[in-house]
Protein backbone atom coordinates (compact mmCIF):
# COMPACT_ATOMS: atom_id res chain seq x y z
CA UNK A 1 0.00 0.00 0.00
CA UNK A 2 1.61 3.64 -1.07
CA UNK A 3 2.39 5.38 1.97
CA UNK A 4 1.01 8.52 0.63
CA UNK A 5 -2.75 6.41 0.75
CA UNK A 6 -2.13 5.30 4.24
CA UNK A 7 -1.18 9.08 5.35
CA UNK A 8 -4.73 10.35 3.69
CA UNK A 9 -6.36 7.80 5.30
CA UNK A 10 -4.96 8.72 8.44
CA UNK A 11 -5.71 12.48 8.01
CA UNK A 12 -9.70 11.82 7.13
CA UNK A 13 -9.80 9.37 10.13
CA UNK A 14 -8.18 12.24 12.80
CA UNK A 15 -10.59 14.62 10.81
CA UNK A 16 -13.81 13.14 11.47
CA UNK A 17 -12.65 11.68 15.04
CA UNK A 18 -12.28 15.77 15.78
CA UNK A 19 -15.36 16.56 14.21
CA UNK A 20 -17.43 13.77 16.03
CA UNK A 21 -16.09 15.21 19.53
CA UNK A 22 -16.68 18.99 18.57
CA UNK A 23 -19.76 18.26 18.04
CA UNK A 24 -21.17 16.14 20.58
CA UNK A 25 -18.84 17.84 23.14
CA UNK A 26 -20.84 20.24 25.31
CA UNK A 27 -19.60 23.58 26.00
CA UNK A 28 -18.60 24.58 29.88
CA UNK A 29 -18.87 28.03 28.88
CA UNK A 30 -21.16 30.53 30.96
CA UNK A 31 -24.56 31.42 28.96
CA UNK A 32 -22.95 29.67 25.66
CA UNK A 33 -26.35 28.35 23.87
CA UNK A 34 -24.44 25.00 23.17
CA UNK A 35 -23.64 24.55 27.34
CA UNK A 36 -25.88 21.56 28.38
CA UNK A 37 -24.66 21.80 31.77
CA UNK A 38 -25.73 23.92 34.21
CA UNK A 39 -24.40 27.36 33.51
CA UNK A 40 -25.59 27.26 30.00
CA UNK A 41 -28.62 28.47 28.07
CA UNK A 42 -28.92 25.79 25.37
CA UNK A 43 -32.89 25.15 27.63
CA UNK A 44 -33.42 28.50 26.96
CA UNK A 45 -32.74 28.44 23.18
CA UNK A 46 -34.93 25.49 22.91
CA UNK A 47 -37.41 27.09 25.00
CA UNK A 48 -37.67 30.22 22.98
CA UNK A 49 -36.61 28.80 19.35
CA UNK A 50 -33.70 31.34 19.65
CA UNK A 51 -30.58 31.86 17.57
CA UNK A 52 -27.89 32.95 18.44
CA UNK A 53 -25.40 35.84 17.05
CA UNK A 54 -22.06 35.76 16.58
CA UNK A 55 -21.08 39.62 15.25
CA UNK A 56 -23.01 42.60 15.95
CA UNK A 57 -22.64 43.09 12.08
CA UNK A 58 -25.35 40.45 11.50
CA UNK A 59 -27.95 43.00 13.34
CA UNK A 60 -28.02 44.77 9.49
CA UNK A 61 -29.68 41.39 8.60
CA UNK A 62 -32.67 40.15 11.41
CA UNK A 63 -36.24 41.49 10.95
CA UNK A 64 -36.62 45.12 12.32
CA UNK A 65 -38.95 43.73 15.13
CA UNK A 66 -36.82 41.02 16.22
CA UNK A 67 -35.52 40.32 20.58
CA UNK A 68 -31.84 40.77 20.85
CA UNK A 69 -30.25 39.72 24.44
CA UNK A 70 -27.00 40.88 25.21
CA UNK A 71 -24.83 39.91 28.42
CA UNK A 72 -22.31 42.24 27.91
CA UNK A 73 -19.02 39.73 29.77
CA UNK A 74 -16.92 42.10 26.86
CA UNK A 75 -16.32 45.41 26.69
CA UNK A 76 -18.63 47.17 22.96
CA UNK A 77 -16.80 48.86 20.33
CA UNK A 78 -18.25 52.35 19.08
CA UNK A 79 -19.43 50.38 16.24
CA UNK A 80 -21.46 47.96 17.99
CA UNK A 81 -23.04 50.45 20.25
CA UNK A 82 -23.96 52.08 17.21
CA UNK A 83 -25.36 49.26 16.19
CA UNK A 84 -27.21 48.19 18.72
CA UNK A 85 -28.85 52.16 18.72
CA UNK A 86 -29.89 51.70 15.45
CA UNK A 87 -31.36 48.38 16.23
CA UNK A 88 -33.21 49.94 19.25
CA UNK A 89 -34.46 52.83 16.76
CA UNK A 90 -35.45 50.83 13.70
CA UNK A 91 -38.16 48.98 16.07
CA UNK A 92 -36.10 46.00 17.88
CA UNK A 93 -36.34 45.02 21.45
CA UNK A 94 -33.09 44.93 23.46
CA UNK A 95 -32.80 43.31 26.74
CA UNK A 96 -29.56 44.16 28.45
CA UNK A 97 -28.60 41.11 31.22
CA UNK A 98 -25.92 42.34 33.20
CA UNK A 99 -24.40 42.24 36.63
CA UNK A 100 -20.54 43.00 36.78
CA UNK A 101 -20.10 43.15 33.37
CA UNK A 102 -19.94 46.58 30.69
CA UNK A 103 -23.86 46.83 30.72
CA UNK A 104 -23.55 50.73 32.37
CA UNK A 105 -21.12 51.64 29.02
CA UNK A 106 -24.25 50.53 27.08
CA UNK A 107 -27.06 52.45 29.00
CA UNK A 108 -24.44 55.92 28.92
CA UNK A 109 -23.76 55.48 25.08
CA UNK A 110 -27.90 55.19 24.70
CA UNK A 111 -28.16 57.93 26.83
CA UNK A 112 -30.58 55.98 29.35
CA UNK A 113 -30.09 57.07 32.99
CA UNK A 114 -30.40 53.62 34.75
CA UNK A 115 -27.29 52.06 35.98
CA UNK A 116 -26.08 48.48 37.57
CA UNK A 117 -25.28 49.01 41.23
CA UNK A 118 -21.97 48.08 42.52
CA UNK A 119 -22.49 45.19 45.66
CA UNK A 120 -24.62 41.93 45.50
CA UNK A 121 -27.95 42.25 46.26
CA UNK A 122 -28.62 40.25 49.27
CA UNK A 123 -32.45 39.06 50.69
CA UNK A 124 -32.42 36.95 54.01
CA UNK A 125 -36.16 36.52 54.31
CA UNK A 126 -37.64 36.52 50.50
CA UNK A 127 -35.06 34.12 49.39
CA UNK A 128 -34.50 30.50 47.93
CA UNK A 129 -31.88 28.68 50.43
CA UNK A 130 -29.48 31.77 51.11
CA UNK A 131 -29.47 35.37 50.73
CA UNK A 132 -27.23 35.32 47.39
CA UNK A 133 -30.36 34.04 46.01
CA UNK A 134 -33.01 36.37 46.14
CA UNK A 135 -37.12 35.90 45.30
CA UNK A 136 -38.11 38.63 43.63
CA UNK A 137 -42.07 38.94 44.63
CA UNK A 138 -42.98 42.46 43.38
CA UNK A 139 -44.08 42.99 39.72
CA UNK A 140 -45.92 45.57 37.25
CA UNK A 141 -49.53 44.85 36.53
CA UNK A 142 -48.66 43.25 33.12
CA UNK A 143 -46.24 41.19 34.46
CA UNK A 144 -48.17 39.94 36.97
CA UNK A 145 -51.45 39.15 34.58
CA UNK A 146 -48.77 37.02 32.87
CA UNK A 147 -49.21 34.45 35.33
CA UNK A 148 -45.56 35.57 37.09
CA UNK A 149 -45.59 35.60 41.27
CA UNK A 150 -42.08 35.16 41.97
CA UNK A 151 -38.71 34.80 40.34
CA UNK A 152 -35.62 33.65 41.76
CA UNK A 153 -32.24 35.14 40.95
CA UNK A 154 -28.54 34.30 41.35
CA UNK A 155 -25.74 36.90 43.21
CA UNK A 156 -28.11 39.80 41.53
CA UNK A 157 -26.82 43.36 41.72
CA UNK A 158 -29.94 45.75 41.18
CA UNK A 159 -30.59 48.85 39.40
CA UNK A 160 -30.32 52.63 40.37
CA UNK A 161 -31.25 56.43 38.68
CA UNK A 162 -34.11 55.05 36.84
CA UNK A 163 -35.83 58.30 35.76
CA UNK A 164 -38.38 57.89 33.71
CA UNK A 165 -38.59 54.34 33.14
CA UNK A 166 -41.23 51.72 33.78
CA UNK A 167 -39.89 49.52 36.92
CA UNK A 168 -41.11 45.48 36.01
CA UNK A 169 -39.72 44.10 38.90
CA UNK A 170 -38.63 45.02 42.24
CA UNK A 171 -36.89 43.54 45.39
CA UNK A 172 -38.06 43.44 48.97
CA UNK A 173 -38.15 45.82 51.91
CA UNK A 174 -35.95 43.15 53.53
CA UNK A 175 -33.21 42.92 50.85
CA UNK A 176 -29.85 45.00 50.95
CA UNK A 177 -26.69 45.59 48.67
CA UNK A 178 -23.54 43.90 50.25
CA UNK A 179 -21.12 46.42 48.88
CA UNK A 180 -18.35 44.79 51.28
CA UNK A 181 -18.51 41.20 50.65
CA UNK A 182 -19.60 40.50 54.46
CA UNK A 183 -22.67 38.90 53.89
CA UNK A 184 -24.64 41.79 56.76
CA UNK A 185 -26.47 44.92 56.29
CA UNK A 186 -24.53 47.40 57.36
CA UNK A 187 -25.12 51.01 58.26
CA UNK A 188 -23.33 52.49 55.29
CA UNK A 189 -25.13 50.12 52.82
CA UNK A 190 -28.31 50.85 50.69
CA UNK A 191 -31.81 48.78 52.03
CA UNK A 192 -34.36 48.02 49.52
CA UNK A 193 -36.40 47.92 47.69
CA UNK A 194 -34.18 48.06 44.60
CA UNK A 195 -35.45 47.80 41.03
CA UNK A 196 -34.65 44.77 39.08
CA UNK A 197 -35.88 44.71 35.76
CA UNK A 198 -36.80 48.35 33.94
CA UNK A 199 -38.38 49.25 30.87
CA UNK A 200 -37.57 52.56 28.23
CA UNK A 201 -39.19 53.28 25.48
CA UNK A 202 -36.09 54.20 22.72
CA UNK A 203 -37.94 55.93 19.05
CA UNK A 204 -39.79 52.98 17.54
CA UNK A 205 -37.96 50.34 19.99
CA UNK A 206 -37.90 49.49 23.73
CA UNK A 207 -34.86 48.63 26.14
CA UNK A 208 -35.51 46.25 28.47
CA UNK A 209 -32.52 46.54 31.40
CA UNK A 210 -32.29 43.66 33.98
CA UNK A 211 -30.00 43.48 36.85
CA UNK A 212 -28.97 39.53 36.38
CA UNK A 213 -28.55 37.27 33.69
CA UNK A 214 -28.78 34.10 35.30
CA UNK A 215 -32.38 33.59 35.22
CA UNK A 216 -31.45 32.33 31.38
CA UNK A 217 -29.13 29.66 32.74
CA UNK A 218 -30.32 25.80 32.64
CA UNK A 219 -30.84 25.45 36.29
CA UNK A 220 -32.77 28.50 36.60
CA UNK A 221 -35.19 29.00 33.76
CA UNK A 222 -37.32 26.38 35.78
CA UNK A 223 -37.62 28.04 39.03
CA UNK A 224 -40.86 29.42 40.26
CA UNK A 225 -41.76 31.66 37.27
CA UNK A 226 -38.72 32.53 35.83
CA UNK A 227 -39.34 31.40 32.08
CA UNK A 228 -42.85 33.06 32.05
CA UNK A 229 -40.61 36.56 32.97
CA UNK A 230 -38.54 36.07 30.36
CA UNK A 231 -41.47 35.19 27.92
CA UNK A 232 -42.84 38.59 28.89
CA UNK A 233 -39.92 40.43 28.12
CA UNK A 234 -39.61 38.52 24.91
CA UNK A 235 -43.32 39.56 23.66
CA UNK A 236 -43.16 42.91 24.77
CA UNK A 237 -41.90 44.06 21.45
CA UNK A 238 -40.71 41.05 19.33
CA UNK A 239 -43.99 41.26 16.51
CA UNK A 240 -42.21 38.79 14.72
CA UNK A 241 -41.44 36.69 17.49
CA UNK A 242 -37.49 36.61 16.56
CA UNK A 243 -35.26 35.99 19.16
CA UNK A 244 -31.14 36.28 19.07
CA UNK A 245 -28.67 36.21 21.71
CA UNK A 246 -25.31 38.03 21.15
CA UNK A 247 -22.60 35.42 21.73
CA UNK A 248 -19.86 38.21 20.60
CA UNK A 249 -19.76 39.38 23.75
CA UNK A 250 -19.04 36.22 26.16
CA UNK A 251 -16.23 34.67 26.68
CA UNK A 252 -15.28 31.65 24.96
CA UNK A 253 -12.98 29.02 24.66
CA UNK A 254 -11.51 27.35 22.01
CA UNK A 255 -14.14 24.40 21.93
CA UNK A 256 -16.63 26.97 21.28
CA UNK A 257 -14.54 28.69 18.64
CA UNK A 258 -14.64 25.45 16.77
CA UNK A 259 -18.36 24.45 17.36
CA UNK A 260 -19.16 28.19 15.58
CA UNK A 261 -17.16 27.10 12.96
CA UNK A 262 -18.17 23.64 12.70
CA UNK A 263 -22.21 25.01 12.63
CA UNK A 264 -21.44 27.38 9.84
CA UNK A 265 -19.72 24.89 7.82
CA UNK A 266 -23.07 22.64 8.33
CA UNK A 267 -24.90 25.16 7.30
CA UNK A 268 -22.76 25.59 4.14
CA UNK A 269 -22.69 22.29 3.38
CA UNK A 270 -26.56 21.26 3.75
CA UNK A 271 -26.83 24.12 0.58
CA UNK A 272 -27.60 21.16 -2.25
CA UNK A 273 -25.69 22.30 -4.53
CA UNK A 274 -22.70 22.77 -1.83
CA UNK A 275 -23.61 18.89 -0.80
CA UNK A 276 -22.82 17.85 -4.72
CA UNK A 277 -19.06 19.52 -4.76
CA UNK A 278 -18.14 18.08 -1.56
CA UNK A 279 -19.30 14.50 -2.96
CA UNK A 280 -17.74 14.85 -5.60
CA UNK A 281 -14.30 16.01 -4.55
CA UNK A 282 -15.17 12.76 -2.34
CA UNK A 283 -14.90 10.69 -5.24
CA UNK A 284 -12.45 11.94 -6.73
CA UNK A 285 -10.32 11.92 -4.01
CA UNK A 286 -10.96 7.95 -3.46
CA UNK A 287 -10.83 7.38 -7.39
CA UNK A 288 -7.04 8.63 -7.04
CA UNK A 289 -6.38 7.12 -3.96
CA UNK A 290 -7.74 3.54 -5.68
CA UNK A 291 -5.50 3.37 -8.75
CA UNK A 292 -1.64 3.17 -9.09
CA UNK A 293 0.63 0.67 -8.04
CA UNK A 294 0.74 -0.24 -4.31
CA UNK A 295 4.19 -0.43 -2.57
CA UNK A 296 4.26 -3.86 0.12
CA UNK A 297 5.49 -2.32 3.64
CA UNK A 298 7.85 -4.75 5.40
Amino acid sequence: MKLSRIFSIVIVLVVVISVIVIWFQSSVQDFMDTNTTWNGIKDFMVTFNASSMDSMAALETVPSKSTLIVIPSLKFSDGDTLRLEQFVQGGGTLILMDDFGYGNAILEKLNISARFAPGILLDPLFCYKNPEMPKIVTFSPAITAASVEAITLNRATSLENIGNGEVLASSSDTSFMDLNGNGSPDQNEPKGPFAMAVKYPMSAGIVEVVADPSVLINTMLPMDENTQFMGYLLGAGAEENDVYIDKSHLPSSPLDIAKTKLIAARRIVSNPFALVGALALVFIFVSLNATGEDYKID
